[in-house]
C-alpha cells in the first residue's frame, strides 16, 4: 500500500518460491530480480549489456544458472 504512494508500477510476484523451484536456494533472488526490471524496461540498459555485467561479477560456475533465472524472470511477467 505504501509503494502505491510512489507508484502505479508494482507487480507482485512470489519471488522467492520461483527462484527455488528452478536454482534450489534464494541467492540468485537479485539477478531475478534485476531481469523483471530490465524486461519491463525500467532500466536504460540492454540485456546483453546486463548479462555482461553478471558474467564480469559470478563466479563463471554459477552463470549459467543466473543467465537461466535472469531469462526465466522475463516469463513471469506474463
Amino acid at each position: 500500500k505504501q509503494l502505491k504512494n510512489f507508484t502505479n508500477k508494482i507487480f507482485p510476484i512470489d519471488a522467492t518460491e520461483k527462484i527455488e523451484k528452478i536454482a534450489k536456494s534464494t541467492v540468485p533472488l537479485n539477478v531475478f530480480m534485476l531481469g523483471l526490471v530490465c524486461h519491463k524496461k525500467f532500466l536504460p540498459l540492454s540485456r546483453t549489456e546486463i548479462l555482461k555485467s553478471i558474467k564480469t561479477v559470478i563466479s563463471e560456475k554459477y552463470f549459467e544458472i543466473n543467465k537461466k533465472i535472469f531469462n526465466f524472470s522475463k516469463l513471469c511477467l506474463k
